[in-house]
């Protein structure tokens, strides 16, 4: 009996020094610029920016755009995975912030 006493106890103290696998997010923000939603890009901004604001380094982001064509490659906007330095992330996330204002300043209603 005691055997299996001390196999259980080393399972767990082996298990517990295991590394926890990573927990990083992910998030895709499509913007819909068909028509009369071209409207309601501002809010879109809002939500990335909020988006943003809640990742942390080595989290990823991607925005793109739907109009009433198929999607392809080049209607990504943006895309990063943030470097699991602070001090970076921070850069990527104020210069992707910047790629989408200037998407949402210069952007139109698609036919």
């Amino acid at each position: 009996m005691r055997p299996r006493w001390l196999l259980c106890g080393v399972a767990l103290a082996v298990s517990a020094c295991a590394p926890s696998a990573p927990h990083n997010t992910g998030i895709y923000l499509l913007v819909d610029t068909s028509g009369s939603y071209n409207r309601q890009v501002r809010q879109a901004e809002h939500i990335t920016l909020y988006a943003l604001s809640r990742l942390q380094s080595a989290d990823s982001i991607a925005v793109a755009r739907i109009d009433t064509g198929s999607f392809t490659e080049k209607d990504i906007i943006a895309k990063a995975t943030f470097d699991d330095r602070p001090s970076t992330a921070n850069q990527q996330k104020r210069a992707f912030a910047s790629h989408v204002e200037k998407f949402i300043d210069q952007s139109s209603p698609a036919p």
